[in-house]
């Protein structure tokens, strides 16, 4: 898999759990798969959030419109340190962690 290549050689990717846009509020369901090249190649996670970009793009297409909004990054995540029982609920638990970060960031908005 390049993107694990990618990842040893000190490349960072973005990678989107969802596994598209988000046209509405909140997070839709994250893919587990998405969460592979981190537990393959050892890197750490770092939960990413920003909220209302809806305002940017999607109420106004196709046009961008500009906003305000919030860009928050969590604690890294250290995959590499989890046990067997750790990585199974990994997606579960990340997802839990940018739902909460994206509900308190909606008042900042």
């Amino acid at each position: 898999m390049d993107g694990i290549e990618y990842i040893k050689n000190g490349t960072s990717l973005v990678i989107f759990p969802e596994g598209t846009r988000n046209k509405g509020e909140g997070v839709m369901e994250f893919h587990a798969g998405s969460f592979k090249l981190a537990e393959k190649s050892g890197c750490r996670i770092i939960p990413m959030v920003q909220n209302n970009t809806a305002a940017a793009l999607e109420d106004h297409l196709p046009f961008f419109k500009k906003t305000h909004t919030v860009l928050e990054f969590g604690k890294p995540i250290d995959v590499a340190s989890m046990d067997r029982e750790q990585k199974k609920t990994l997606a579960k638990d990340v997802q839990d962690l940018i739902e909460k970060m994206y509900e308190e960031n909606k008042a900042l908005v």
